[in-house]
Order: structure tokens, then sequence, then C-alpha cells
């Protein structure tokens, strides 16, 4: 996220305007990523940071609208309910996390035979 790495200020990043988890842009388009591979490599040319520079293109169109294929988490995670108290149960919110996506990690072990 954009604020981020502006409070961070790393020696160099390049800000994408992609679905968060591809940020490479779209799945299966070899020429768009190379694209983008070579925008933050050409950052590397800067004498000193911090430098934030935003690429130009949005993301090349899935095929099929609404496809999920290439994304990192398919996952919607929800923000922990706080106790009555109002603070948040920092264990508790973890171990739910884990559970929503341990489907999604069995289904990877299956698909892929391992685990990462």
């Amino acid at each position: 996220m954009r604020e981020h790495t502006e409070l961070i200020q790393p020696p160099r990043a390049l800000w994408v305007p992609f679905m968060l988890g591809r940020p490479f842009g779209a799945p299966n388009a070899p020429e768009f990523q190379r694209k983008v591979l070579i925008a933050v490599l050409r950052l590397l040319e800067a004498g000193r940071g911090p430098v934030l520079q935003d690429y130009p293109e949005d993301a090349p169109a899935p095929v099929i609208a609404g496809d999920a294929e290439g994304c990192a988490c398919p996952v919607n995670l929800s923000r922990p309910q706080p106790r009555a108290d109002g603070k948040i149960d920092a264990a508790q919110a973890l171990l739910d996390e884990v559970a929503q996506l341990l489907p999604w990690h069995d289904l990877a072990v299956k698909r892929f035979g391992r685990t990462t």
C-alpha cells in the first residue's frame, strides 16, 4: 500500500495500481510482467533514495471477468471482533485467521503434493 511505503521510505519502491497479491499485474501476461520487472530494476539507477515511483499502466484485464487465478489469497479475512472490554484478543484472532486459511492450505497440499 502506498501510504505504508511513504511512511517506511525504503531505498527504492515501485507503486503499482494492481490488485493486492498481484505485484506484477495479471497472471499469464509475461510481456506485461516483464515491463513491470524492468521498471523495478531501473529504480536501481537512482543515485540516492528514498525513491517512490508510480507505475504508469494498469494491468491487462483478465481473460474471464472475475477470474481469481493467480490471486495470492482468495480468502476475505474479516477484521477481528473486539471483546466486551473493547480490546482484541490477538491470540484468538490469530487462531481464527489460521482456521480460515486451513482449507486453502489443505487444497494446495493436495494439488501440489507439498506445503511450499
